[in-house]
């Protein structure tokens, strides 16, 4: 195994460690249209509004994608923990 093979799976092992530790898995499967809402509301989100997390709408709606009607913490919370534990951050 490489090193950039071995970087892959050491940051999937991470993420799926930090998706279980923070109850960040989604409630049911995504669609791939959903997975591609989801990715670009994370990106929009981190800064809309110009603050960190400042749209409760778009955090709600992450929140909403990735957990149906029962979010595990507050609309900013969870859109910040999906977002982050998925990596759609980078």
């Amino acid at each position: 195994m490489n090193q950039s093979q071995t970087r892959r799976l050491t940051s999937g092992l991470a993420t799926t460690l930090l998706a279980l530790a923070t109850n960040v898995l989604p409630a049911q499967a995504l669609t791939p249209d959903e997975e591609v809402a989801l990715r670009q509301l994370c990106k929009v989100g981190l800064n809309a509004n110009g603050g960190i997390w400042s749209s409760e709408p778009i955090n709600a709606a992450i929140a909403t994608l990735a957990f149906g009607r029962n979010w595990p913490d507050g609309a900013q919370a969870a859109a910040y923990k999906t977002c982050n534990a998925r990596n759609y951050l980078n």
